[in-house]
């Protein structure tokens, strides 16, 4: 926080106006306190020094088949300074990759990312994301999709004769 070292009084006022300015960078929530000191007098105020923190972060599509991309916006709750706020990024699950980190720019709440699975998932599963910003995080949860395999086939008859024409069905464990 930022004050004048002094504020002039004029003849015959009782008060003067300064302004109290909060950095570029508050890292975790904080109060500042303003002296005011007059000769053996003085008073104080207490300002609170509020951080942002991270308020969401969603993925669209939240399902993910092998290689595909889901979407992700990373939402915090102050506008960003100059320069932007750097939003650390991870996965916990190592088939599904994130980057390491995302800027929101200045002026703006909100950045998007990709998230994107990996070319070879072995089952169904799941991975989380979590966006974090000093001492905040918030997550979000992507399912990862193996690819359908064969689970079946049947036909009917299951006995022919010469000529003789069978229905036959193939199941997967996953829709096409």
């Amino acid at each position: 926080l930022t004050v004048p070292a002094s504020v002039p009084v004029l003849a015959g006022a009782t008060t003067a106006n300064f302004s109290a300015t909060a950095g570029s960078f508050i890292p975790s929530n904080q109060n500042a306190i303003v002296t005011a000191t007059l000769g053996v007098s003085s008073q104080t105020a207490t300002i609170a020094l509020v951080a942002p923190f991270v308020s969401g972060v969603t993925c669209i599509p939240t399902s993910l088949n092998q290689s595909a991309v889901s979407a992700c916006t990373v939402t915090i709750t102050q506008n960003a300074p100059t320069g932007g706020t750097n939003v650390t990024l991870a996965s916990n699950n190592a088939l599904l990759t994130v980057p390491a980190s995302v800027t929101v720019l200045a002026g703006v709440t909100a950045a998007t990312f990709s998230a994107i699975a990996g070319s070879s998932i072995p089952s169904n599963q799941n991975a989380i994301v979590t966006a974090t910003l000093g001492a905040s995080s918030q997550t979000a949860t992507i399912g990862l999709s193996a690819p359908g395999v064969v689970s079946g086939v049947a036909c009917a008859p299951a006995s022919l004769g010469q000529s003789a024409v069978s229905t036959c069905t193939v199941t997967l464990t996953t829709a096409a």
